[in-house]
This record gives C-alpha cells, sequence and structure tokens, in this order.
C-alpha cells in the first residue's frame, strides 16, 4: 500500500511539470480500492482481502478534427498503465496491464463533469494456476490475459488545469479459455484521482461540422466468420477450434449507432470430440449436431470513425446442443472497418470478440466480415 501511495505522489509531481504535452492532452491517475469478486462458487481461493491498485492514463481531447468526434460529444481517447494487487498475494499474486479506452461524456456542467471509460488491453498475471505451487488459483491458468476494464467517473474542476475525480470501476482479467482454468478474475472498486491538463483547450478551438447525426441510410446486411481456440475439458488438454458463422439485418439509428439483428450457427470441435470419447453421442450425425449451436441474437454497436464497439445478447434454439452452459450468451465485439471497391457503404471489417455466459467467458475469436 505505502508503494503504491508513493507511486500516485511521484505521479502527480511529474504531472505538474509536464507542460511539453499538446494541447487538449491530460495526465489522469487513479487509486482504486475494493476487492476481488467470487462470481461463482466453483472459485476456491479464500476470500481475497482489499483489491488495492493504480493507473496511469495519458488522454486527448478530441475538438473535432473527425466528424465522429462531433456526434460522439466530443469524447477523450487515450493509453494507460494499471498495476492491481488482488487482495490474495501467495495465490491471486499482482496484474499489470496496457489498455487503450476511449471516455464518453454523459454530463457537463460547468465545473462538475461526468464520464463513462471503456478500457481493452492486454495484463500479464504474476500468480496463475499449478497443480504443485498453487493448485488454489482455480481462476486464472496462464500469465497472459486480456483486460476489460470500466468506470464510472465525476470531474470537479479545482482550477482550469486540475480536476479532482472519484468513481467506481469493474475489471475484468480472462484468457478467454485459451488456457484452462479460466473463470477469469473480476475486481469492484471504488476510486479516487486527479487530472493534470497542462494546456486546455478552448470553446473556439472545436470544430463544428454543419451535417445531419441521422444516417444516410436506414438498412443493410452483415456477413461474419469468426475463428477462436478453447483448451478442452481438463487443464493442459488439447486446444480444438470453435467456428462461428452469422447473418445479422443492421438497421442505422444514425452515423454513430446501429442495432443487428441475426443468427449464429457454432461448431465447437471440443465438444465434438468431448462427447464421442464419453459415448455421449449414437451417431456421427448426433454427434455433429451436438458439437453445434444456433442461436438468435440482438446487438447494439457504438461507432468511433472507422472502429465500432459492439455489445450483444443471444439464446439458443433447440434441444440438440450439447453441454450448453446457459440459455443466454453475450459477446462484446471490437471491429475495425474499411471500405472497399470504392463504395463507402461497402465495407470489409476485422475484429477481435469475447463470448461469455453472464460472469464466466468461454473464449475469444478473431472475426472477418463484410457488410452491405
Amino acid at each position: 500500500m505505502k508503494k503504491i501511495l508513493l507511486l500516485f505522489v511521484l505521479i502527480l509531481s511529474v504531472s505538474s511539470a509536464s507542460a511539453q504535452l499538446r494541447k487538449g492532452m491530460s495526465i489522469e491517475t487513479h487509486l482504486h480500492f475494493g476487492t476481488v469478486i467470487k462470481h461463482t462458487p466453483e472459485l476456491i481461493f479464500d476470500a481475497p482481502g482489499l483489491s488495492t491498485g493504480v493507473d496511469i492514463n495519458l488522454t486527448w481531447q478530441t475538438y473535432g478534427l473527425k466528424k465522429w468526434h462531433q456526434f460522439q460529444k466530443y469524447p477523450k481517447v487515450g493509453a494507460g498503465l494499471m498495476i492491481f494487487d488482488l487482495g490474495n498475494r501467495d495465490t491471486l499474486g499482482r496484474a499489470y496491464g496496457f489498455h487503450y479506452n476511449i471516455n464518453i461524456p454523459l454530463f457537463d456542467k460547468e465545473r462538475f463533469k461526468m464520464k463513462f471509460q471503456f478500457a481493452s488491453g492486454f495484463a500479464l498475471l504474476d500468480r496463475t494456476f499449478n497443480r504443485i505451487s498453487n493448485p488454489n488459483n482455480n481462476a486464472i491458468g496462464s500469465a497472459l490475459n486480456v483486460i476489460a476494464h470500466m468506470k464510472f467517473m465525476s470531474d470537479y474542476a479545482i482550477n482550469e488545469k486540475l480536476k479532482f475525480t472519484f468513481g467506481a470501476s469493474f475489471t475484468h482479467f480472462s484468457n478467454g479459455a485459451a488456457q484452462l482454468p479460466n473463470f477469469g478474475v473480476n475486481i469492484g472498486s471504488g476510486m479516487i484521482g486527479m487530472v493534470y491538463t497542462p494546456q486546455t483547450l478552448s470553446e473556439s478551438d472545436y470544430i463544428r461540422h454543419d451535417l445531419e447525426k441521422a444516417s444516410p441510410r436506414k438498412f443493410g446486411l452483415r456477413l461474419e466468420y469468426s475463428l477462436g481456440y478453447r483448451e478442452s475439458q481438463t487443464f493442459g488438454g488439447p486446444r480444438y477450434p470453435i467456428e462461428a458463422y452469422s447473418i445479422a439485418g443492421v438497421y442505422y439509428i444514425n452515423r454513430v449507432n446501429r442495432l443487428f439483428f441475426g443468427s449464429d450457427y457454432e461448431f465447437n470441435k471440443a465438444l465434438y470430440v468431448f462427447g464421442k470419447n464419453v459415448f455421449a453421442f449414437n451417431s456421427e450425425r448426433e454427434a455433429v449436431w451436438g458439437a453445434s449451436r444456433i442461436t438468435i441474437f440482438l446487438a447494439d454497436e457504438f461507432v468511433f470513425g472507422n472502429f465500432g464497439l459492439t455489445l450483444q445478447a443471444g439464446t439458443y434454439l433447440g434441444n440438440f446442443s450439447y453441454q450448453v452452459p446457459n440459455f443466454m450468451y453475450f459477446k462484446l465485439i471490437g471491429r475495425y472497418y474499411v471500405p472497399i471497391l470504392k463504395n463507402p457503404s461497402t465495407r470489409a471489417f476485422a475484429g477481435i470478440s469475447l463470448k461469455s455466459h453472464f460472469s464466466i467467458a468461454e473464449y475469444f475469436a478473431l472475426n472477418v466480415g463484410l457488410e452491405f
């Protein structure tokens, strides 16, 4: 705890001497105080104590260089580092992460502001599952993991350059079952911090585009293929592919927000092999259907230029699928779009997705596709 507080003081000292930052750039520092949430009874480690953390974030205030800046109310974008002590040093250890983030304004009035931050990146955890030396950490089986980090924050301006900030955060570490065990580590915390902006933007710096937010089109179609890998059943077991094919209709709410309604077909090779080995299927046809899942889903995508962030929820159809964890699933998807054929309404995209059943991640996948 003393080291974290010392680091926090040093960061503020560095911030006060950082006048060389570009106009609109800020250094944000936050201290986190919370706990690791035992989100499933299958987690066997002792209840952790206080989890503490610090994150350092370099952000840039958008001001209209791109049209989507205005449509999204001029969000901040940034990159940050974080360190979390997970509250059980011998079993859970510490997490060291790097992430990109975007900060969406929610409320803005004189000195007081509220915003939501979503961040994603990679983390190294220094204490993972080991059958001999750390058998009680059945939350994480690999050192390298993906971060999903969310904050609801309020800022109070002390003066033009310095703000006090406070709020709540949720942080998730997971390898998407690429290496078992993988129940994931979830941290809920309160936070306090400071934001220092050496050169603030004035109202005259903001560019206002004379464009309507409404989309020039209302409907579209999306085709998508995704490929992920999951370790099969036992710790240290083989990894098998999971393939998914998706078709969805698109409804454009406006230029920066759209809805999708569609269907996925998914084939899980790990379930196919496992089910055959334990004689769960009576025929090859039954094995193929048992390893297949057909779903319907509804999704909402928020668009930031060529990048889209999608929140998706779906449910499984039929009763033929083997070992379905839950009747509902969720996906968090990031995509990058590229126009093709010199037609701005036809775009190719690539991205990454995390599929989960409530708080338990199932797998990560790479996605490619076309939107018409």
